[in-house]
């Protein structure tokens, strides 16, 4: 009898043990099961935190993508297009895409961007640009381009500029004109372009010049840029290997000008990395031993 019982407490001992260690070898199996499924889904998560970012990026430059094709309204070249068509199909002159793109001659390639129209942002942090258009409406209704200049002949009659010197005539005549429409080849109506601007700020104060850049670039004295007085011409070389772009000295290196970037009679610094690489000289028109001896234009009666 007492044999028997021995038997049986050593079965029950040995059941015990191998349930105990089934159990533990179960909740093992578990445990790394359940570890395997968090870190799956950590992995899942991270994934999806990178996609995240990437997608937040891709939104970004999207975005910017987006503002500087506004900026800067970009056309995309396709099969076909060729310099006359774009031209003409977003009213512009050859010579004027040109010009915008620093194109010199007239081959495109498939998927080339092209600037249609740039709105240039002021150059900021620059006090005296600010004090000068502070007195300028941007948002007037714009003014016919001819009516605008036979407002400024008539004030150039005044009493009032008699004690001023030709060069404060010129500049004070120069910024009446801020803001007029730009137009390539315009003298006037709905437009000027930026030699007949020029020409147009010099004559109301009594001078005459020549119609174009390229002609205005071959009378005067030359200027060195380091020595550069108000009044004084600045020309560039922007669509063509001759003088293709001018502007009215300031003071300060600035300058003003009928900007074909702008679209407007606006003003600019030499500072700026598109003139200073374009830059290609300067004439002084007016000797300081005559400025004195020009005399104001007579009021008519």
């Amino acid at each position: 009898m007492m044999r028997f019982l021995l038997l049986l407490v050593s079965c029950c001992l040995i059941f015990i043990n191998i349930n105990t260690d089934a159990f533990a070898k179960n909740t093992a199996v578990k445990k790394d099961t359940r570890q395997k499924k968090s870190a799956v889904k950590t992995s899942k998560n991270t994934k999806k935190s990178i996609r995240g970012i990437e997608n937040s990026r891709k939104i970004f430059y999207k975005n910017k993508t987006n503002q500087d094709t506004d900026k800067e309204n970009v056309y995309t070249v396709k099969k076909g297009d060729t310099i006359h068509r774009i031209a003409k199909r977003f009213n512009l002159k050859e010579d004027e895409l040109k010009e915008l793109n620093d194109l010199t001659g007239n081959s495109l390639k498939i998927g080339q961007r092209l600037i249609i129209s740039k709105a240039i942002d002021e150059p900021k942090k620059l006090n005296d640009i600010e004090s000068i258009k502070a007195n300028y409406d941007r948002k007037t209704t714009p003014i016919i381009t001819s009516a605008k200049i036979e407002e400024v002949k008539k004030f150039s009659t005044s009493d009032d500029l008699s004690k001023m010197s030709i060069k404060e005539r010129l500049i004070l005549f120069a910024k009446k004109m801020l803001h007029l429409p730009y137009k390539f080849g315009g003298n006037g109506s709905f437009g000027l372009d930026c030699s007949a601007y020029v020409q147009k700020v010099y004559s109301i104060a009594g001078i005459e010049l020549p119609r174009s850049a390229r002609e205005q670039f071959k009378i005067g004295d030359t200027v060195d840029k380091e020595e550069l007085a108000i009044g004084d011409l600045v020309f560039f070389r922007t669509y063509a290997s001759f003088p293709s772009h001018v502007g009215i000295y300031l003071g300060n290196n600035l300058f003003i000008h009928a900007s074909t970037r702008s679209r407007k009679v606006t003003i600019d610094s030499l500072e700026e990395p598109y003139y200073v690489k374009r830059f290609i000289g300067a004439k002084r028109l007016i000797p300081e031993e005559e400025v004195k001896a020009i005399e104001l234009p007579k009021k008519e009666n």
